[in-house]
């Protein structure tokens, strides 16, 4: 019976279907049409997440090594569920935080089960390259059109996000697996990666994301650098991203992006006009109010810091690291801490700070060691696409909450690239170390893992 069911799992394959489908709503939930069905669709995500992790482990076939970093994930996993249970915050945390653990063994138990075949993987990995490109090009369409997003006008790059970030951090991250297959392919296939790749350059310029453009001129040089291919592509592809790079930094005015939207005024009564006999008394006009600043958000010339106010929510999250230094305060509760400087709803932009608020010291040990098993590798190199596209997440993490913060699909995104490198860097590790145990005469093209 067991193997029956197997055989279907293995020819449905509806893995990248459920995984395709949870990504889908993700990307849903971020936009402004259907802010109202935010609690049906993370309920879809979840749920599908899950049925993709039964069919993992049905499709199995006895497969059960784990290591250190599923040792790792699953600590993390723990302890974000056990800061969700003691967090004084409301009850949400422990919903984000089941979804989260979800979205790690998903990532980690597809490395460990499907992706020890790497064809499979890097086909895997294609496909979620030509999702983003497909969801980059409707947002570019929608853009044109000015669809609204669900904060309104934004000054930027506005299509099917929330937020021109959003599409930006995606299209970051994807961009390098097809770029660099891109370098080694030929004839049409090469056309349309570097088709496909162009649309994510250009979702990323219009979106004045500049950590985005950074981690991408990043991407391009450790890409060349390590496959040493097609110098003139890469030097053009640079300076494009170079010159996006540099008009981000020095266009005269960016007006705020996430400043409050302005209170609608209600409608008053009619007001009753004094007659000459009993005149009103002229009202002093009261002190001007301050200039309300936007949490985050730049102004160009107005003197906005150029961290975009994110130094003021840094600091302002040291302090209630402090106060709950162990445990934290909960996962995913740092939009909703009472006297956080960003508001309800505003996310630290920092993954490193939010795990050490949310999840305390514990938590923080376990994700800083669960990144440096899987990236400080040498078998890693033998993958460049992967390689950049692990250093966008991490480049991520500096300025976005994203890796842990379950607002938008660049989580389920950045999760599924780590797991990918995790995999194929223990692919090649084994690979190396059987033909020095056995010495066999075949020969491993370490840069795609397969036999020539």
């Amino acid at each position: 019976m067991s193997i029956m069911i197997q055989r279907a799992v293995a020819r449905v394959d509806a893995l990248p279907l459920l995984v395709g489908s949870s990504f889908l709503a993700a990307v849903l939930r971020g936009t402004g049409f259907v802010t109202r069905l935010d609690a049906l669709l993370t309920a879809v995500q979840f749920g599908t997440l899950v049925l993709a992790l039964i069919l993992l482990w049905l499709s199995s076939r006895g497969q059960r090594r784990i290591g250190l970093v599923h040792g790792l994930a699953a600590a993390f996993s723990i302890v974000a569920l056990l800061s969700a249970i003691w967090s004084p915050v409301p009850a949400t945390t422990l919903t984000r935080a089941a979804l989260f653990c979800v979205i790690l063994a998903i990532a980690f138990e597809t490395a460990r089960i499907r992706w020890t075949d790497l064809q499979r993987m890097q086909r895997d990995l294609r496909l979620l390259f030509w999702a983003v490109v497909a969801v980059s090009t409707a947002g570019l369409i929608l853009g044109l059109f000015q669809f609204p997003g669900m904060w309104g006008p934004y000054n930027r790059f506005e299509g099917l996000n929330v937020n021109a970030t959003v599409g930006a951090w995606m299209a970051t991250m994807l961009f390098p697996i097809g770029y660099s297959v891109a370098l080694t392919a030929g004839g049409r296939r090469r056309f349309l990666l570097l088709a496909g790749s162009g649309i994510l350059v250009v979702v990323v310029i219009l979106s004045g994301t500049r950590g985005a453009l950074i981690a991408l001129l990043l991407s391009v040089i450790v890409v060349h650098s390590l496959t040493r291919k097609r110098w003139l592509i890469g030097a053009i592809v640079g300076l494009i991203v170079a010159a996006g790079l540099a008009f981000t930094f020095l266009a005269p005015e960016i007006l705020s992006v996430d400043a409050p939207a302005p209170a609608a005024s209600p409608i008053a009564d009619p007001i009753p006009v004094p007659t000459p006999s009993t005149p009103e008394p002229v009202a002093e006009s009261p002190d001007p109010q301050p200039t309300q600043t936007p949490a985050v958000g730049r102004q160009g010339e107005d003197g906005t810091d150029i961290s975009s106010g994110r130094f003021g929510l840094w600091k302002n999250g040291l302090e209630f690291i402090q106060q709950r230094p162990i445990g934290g305060w909960g996962f995913g509760s740092t939009s909703d801490l009472p006297g956080f400087t960003g508001g309800q709803s505003m996310s630290l932009h920092n993954a490193y700070l939010s795990t050490l608020i949310e999840t305390g010291i514990l938590g923080a040990l376990f994700l800083g060691a669960l990144c440096v098993v899987i990236f400080f590798r040498r078998s890693v190199l033998k993958w460049p696409g992967l390689l950049a596209a692990g250093g966008a997440v991490l480049i991520n993490g500096l300025f976005e909450s994203s890796l842990v913060n379950l607002g938008s699909p660049v989580t389920i995104v950045s999760w599924l690239v780590i797991g990918a490198l995790y995999a194929a860097g223990r692919s090649v590790a084994s690979s190396e170390d059987e033909i020095r145990n056995n010495r066999t005469s075949d020969y491993i093209d370490l840069a795609t893992a397969t036999k020539v």
